[in-house]
This record gives C-alpha cells, structure tokens and sequence, in this order.
C-alpha cells in the first residue's frame, strides 16, 4: 500500500508524528528528522529541497532504481513508497511554501 496522503489547507497548523509525538512544524522550532525513527522525509516547498530523507527510504528507493531524489518532488515519492502504516502530510505554510512530511511505525531495521 502505498503511503496514505493528508492535505492540511489550514495554513501554519502545528504538526506531530502521529507515531512518536514530536512536533515537526511549530511555526517557531522544527524537529529534526534524524532524531525521530518515524520520519521517512521531509521536503521544504519554500525552500524547494529536502529537509532529511530516511535511510529507509533512500534503501528502498535505491531498490526500485531511483537513487536521485533530489530530481523527484514530494508527491512521486509518496506514490512510489509501500510501507505498512505510512502517512504523508502536505502543509500549507503561507508565504513560506507547501512542506511535506512522512511517517511510519519504527521498526528495526
């Protein structure tokens, strides 16, 4: 199943991995992604790169032939990625763009 997508119109909301429980957009401080074992990427619109890809993900994109994300956006690598329990958020920060985040259940790797 590929990652369940959730568009926040709502702008500058504040975002939690519903997994973990930390915040990840605030308005004020980020959380990191390498900190959380729930984040599979985020991507800053605004900015138009990525914030920090997973080493899962990168495995598995590595595994279906696609290792150069920087060339992909957001919304292919979401419709490329199966993983049990995946949720992708697309929020709309105001002036500061559309950033994405993805999430799933820890597991070992």
């Amino acid at each position: 199943m590929t990652l369940n997508y959730i568009k926040i119109e709502k702008e500058y909301v504040e975002l939690y991995s519903p997994y973990s429980g930390n915040c990840f957009n605030n308005g004020e401080e980020e959380f990191e992604g390498e900190d959380d074992p729930t984040c599979l990427f985020i991507y800053l619109g605004g900015a138009g790169l990525w914030g920090y890809i997973s080493p899962k993900v990168e495995a598995l994109l590595k595994d279906l032939d696609m290792e150069d994300m920087e060339d992909m956006g957001p919304k292919i690598i979401s419709k490329l990625l199966t993983i049990d329990g995946g949720v992708v958020f697309e929020c709309n920060d105001g002036w500061n763009g559309t950033n994405w985040f993805a999430f799933a259940p820890a597991l070992e790797e």
